[in-house]
C-alpha cells in the first residue's frame, strides 16, 4: 500500500548522491573534487599506489574509480567488520580512473564520507536535510543483527536504513521508502 515501506535496493545510491550534493551545498564537503583519502587519514596507503590518491568524490559518484574485480565481492563486504576499509582496499591501481565500474563499495565510501564530514550518518543527515523537508517518513536505523539479512532482503516488515558495523548507513542498498516518499524524492528532480 501507499504507506508500506519497501527496500529500494540500489535506488539507495541515487538518494545518497543527492545527499552528497546537499552536503556540498551546506558546506560540509568542500567539493566533489576532494580526494577520497582526505576523509580516511588512518588508511595505510602503500607509497607505490599513488593512483588511490588521485581518486576523487566525483569518481565514486560516477562509478569511475578503478577496481580490478570482475564481480564485486558484495558478500565479503557485508561480512567485513570494517566496511569502509574493505571498500578502500578494493580500489585498485591496476584499473584506470575514468572507466565505468558499477560499485556498491564505492557508494558505501560516499556514505562514510557524509558521516565523517557532517558528524551524522547518512540516515540522520537525510532525515534533517531531505526526508523531513519534503514531508517523507523519518527513518529509524534498521537493526540488521536483530532481524538478519534474509528478513530484510525478503521484505518482511522492513523499515529504516541499514547500518554497517561501524555505524555508517549502507551506501549502495539498505534504504526503505514508501511509494509516496519515492514520488516526493522524484519530484525534486523535475
Amino acid at each position: 500500500g501507499p504507506n508500506d515501506t519497501l527496500h529500494v535496493a540500489s535506488v539507495t545510491k541515487s538518494v545518497l548522491s543527492a545527499l552528497v550534493g546537499i552536503a556540498v551545498d551546506q558546506g560540509y564537503i568542500i567539493s566533489i573534487e576532494n580526494s577520497v583519502l582526505d576523509f580516511f587519514p588512518e588508511y595505510p596507503l602503500d607509497p607505490s599506489d599513488s593512483k588511490k590518491q588521485e581518486i576523487r568524490i566525483k569518481h565514486l559518484l560516477t562509478m569511475t574509480a578503478p577496481y580490478s574485480y570482475k564481480t564485486e565481492p558484495f558478500q565479503e563486504l557485508c561480512l567485513s567488520p570494517d566496511w569502509p576499509m574493505f571498500a578502500l582496499d578494493l580500489l585498485d591501481g591496476a584499473g584506470r580512473i575514468g572507466d565505468f565500474k558499477y560499485s556498491t563499495a564505492g557508494a558505501h565510501l560516499l556514505s562514510t564520507i557524509i558521516t565523517r564530514s557532517t558528524g551524522k550518518c547518512a540516515r540522520k543527515f537525510a532525515n534533517e536535510y531531505l526526508f523531513g523537508p519534503i514531508g517523507a517518513l523519518i527513518l529509524p536505523n534498521y537493526d540488521m543483527t536483530a532481524s538478519g539479512f534474509m528478513d530484510f532482503f525478503q521484505g518482511k516488515h522492513v523499515t529504516g536504513w541499514v547500518t554497517d558495523p561501524t555505524g555508517n548507513s549502507t551506501g549502495g542498498w539498505g534504504l526503505t521508502l514508501t511509494p509516496r516518499d519515492m514520488a516526493r524524492i522524484l519530484s525534486l528532480f523535475e
